[in-house]
């Protein structure tokens, strides 16, 4: 995955792709978890609804955004996960 953020880094947009397809396991494990954390949004949302809307958030902070290692990855869809996890904690709860 590493060479994929390399190729980010360099201007190749196929290279945002297949980031997020090499991490893709590991982000539904972390979306799974931090759903957890929000029960009452877990009612009304599964993982992978609250997944899809963060990976929509994270491939347009990829555009602005260079992660230059897989940490940074991480980190920022751990970042998206929790801001599209408080919208809908807002959502439903005001």
């Amino acid at each position: 995955m590493n060479r994929y953020t390399t190729l980010h880094a360099s201007g190749d947009l196929a290279a945002r792709e297949q980031l997020v397809k090499g991490a893709q396991k590991r982000l539904e494990y972390l979306a799974r978890r931090m759903l957890r954390g929000f029960p009452n949004v877990q009612r009304f949302e599964g993982t992978d609804d609250v997944l899809q809307n963060a990976l929509m958030r994270l491939f347009r902070s990829l555009e602005k955004i260079e992660p230059a290692s897989t940490r940074e990855l991480l980190s920022l869809a751990a970042v998206e996960i929790r801001r599209e996890l408080l919208d809908l904690a807002r959502h439903y709860y005001g």
